[in-house]
């Protein structure tokens, strides 16, 4: 007979078992949040998901440029055609697209940035509103102009050419003729017959909203612009012939009279008395008068091919081109540092001069100077008077001569330094040579 005492214990230990054995064979449960807690979400499961957009908001501008100029992005004709519809249809926006695009080929960043922020910009600037909102931008034009002479950027000769291109066609499209003196004029066509509405009476009348009406106004729109096209082409037309007929008896009067004018020459007379001008520049020296200003004057230059406006100076020294501070920048920088437009008279080997009209029909008075050290110089001059003044002013103070040795600049340079004029031939002394070197 089995003990009462330990079947009890035998069924409380079997007891124990299938509890623990039930409790391990439980699902695990998900902890549930403390009530009150900071995070009712789990934070590392939620911060993985993108979280999309709300249905139906559309992206700024601000952050259609955010995405294009972002490192990494392409940008191809689909964006830069989303960005140009974003402003054409919030135009509030065209001021921050204008100032983050040129804010980004303005800076100091990477090249491809700059590229890509100058090939939007041409794009957006078909838009009248971002043209104005570029012409308010303060600086942007050095900014272009400097992006104008890009090269060795890193991102290729490709690359780099269209920086160029696009800096050009920015610059050209926001300020055209404003501020450029050297731009050829705008030919003499209609700016665009387009620009307004043309509505012809059949048009204006009211018609009943019907399918027949409807065919009939556009025939009408299309027929009255045929028609101002056709206005257009007939005054262009007409125009070029009063052009072509010009030209030719233009043509015809310089073939009787010659293309060449005669200027004649001036006596040279280096004792006259010149006006001395109140005109100063860098590097004058001492004694150096100015004495005749031409201006306006202009430097034809092949390389890049521009004209240079600015005044010729001729003084008892040096002929000088001079043109405004901040002209001979970029590629023409070196011309300011060797000083090719400075030449003392001194060093003038020739100098040529002529009036030709030239192709366009217009009378130029050229003025080429040919120096000792194989410069060629040729500058336009506005009168032909202002040609044989020239050539008398550096005939007459450049060469010595029984009457040319006075007109001299080394004798006013003296004069301003206080050198004698008879201690030249005081500075050696043979006997006092001999001496110190120990000679007889």
């Amino acid at each position: 007979m089995a003990d009462p005492l330990t079947g009890l214990l035998q069924k409380k230990k079997q007891t124990a078992t299938e509890a623990k054995e039930a409790k391990a064979n439980e699902p695990k449960a998900s902890k549930a949040p403390a009530k009150g807690s900071l995070f009712d979400f789990d934070v590392e499961s939620t911060l993985s998901k993108k979280i999309a957009p709300p249905a139906g908001a559309e992206q700024t501008v601000g952050e259609h440029l955010f995405n294009a100029l972002a490192a990494g992005s392409n940008v191809d004709f689909p964006k830069v055609t989303e960005i140009c519809e974003r402003v054409a249809k919030e135009p509030q926006e065209a001021a921050e697209a204008v100032r983050l695009l040129a804010g980004a080929f303005a800076e100091n960043g990477p090249p491809r940035r700059k590229l890509k922020a100058l090939t939007i910009m041409n794009e957006l600037l078909y838009n009248p509103r971002a043209v104005e909102e570029m012409r308010r931008v303060v600086g942007v034009r050095d900014t272009l102009w400097k992006l104008q002479a890009t090269s060795n950027s890193g991102l290729g000769d490709a690359s780099d050419e269209q920086i160029r291109m696009f800096a050009t066609e920015v610059e050209k499209k926001c300020f055209g003729n404003s501020g450029d003196p050297f731009q050829a004029p705008a030919p003499l066509v209609p700016e665009d017959p387009f620009s307004l509405p043309v509505v012809s009476e059949s048009s204006s009348r009211s018609l009943p909203s019907t399918d027949r009406s409807t065919k009939e106004s556009k025939e009408s729109s299309t027929s009255s612009v045929l028609g101002t096209l056709w206005q257009v082409g007939s005054a262009v037309k007409d125009n070029l012939k009063t052009g072509l007929a010009a030209a030719q008896e233009a043509k015809g009067l310089l073939k009787s009279q010659g293309s060449r004018l005669e200027i004649p020459k001036l006596p040279v007379r280096p004792l006259s008395e010149r006006p001395n001008l109140d005109i100063s520049f860098d590097d004058i020296l001492p004694g150096e008068k100015v004495h005749y200003s031409i201006s306006p004057s202009v430097l034809p230059i092949n390389k890049p091919f521009r004209e240079l406006q600015g005044r010729l100076l001729i003084s008892n020294f040096r002929m000088k081109f001079q043109v405004p501070k901040g002209t001979l920048k970029d590629k023409l920088a070196w011309v300011a540092e060797k000083q090719l437009l400075d030449v003392p008279l001194g060093l003038i080997e020739k100098l040529d001069y002529e009036g030709v009209t030239s192709e366009a029909g217009v009378q130029q008075w050229r003025l080429t100077v040919t120096t000792k050290d194989f410069r060629s110089l040729m500058i336009l001059v506005p009168q032909a008077k202002d040609l044989v003044m020239i050539e008398e002013a550096v005939l007459a103070l450049s060469q010595p001569g029984e009457q040319f040795t006075k007109a001299l600049f080394a004798f006013s340079y003296a004069a301003s330094m206080g050198i004698q004029q008879d201690e030249g031939w005081n500075l050696y002394s043979p006997g006092t040579e001999f001496q110190r070197m120990g000679v007889g």
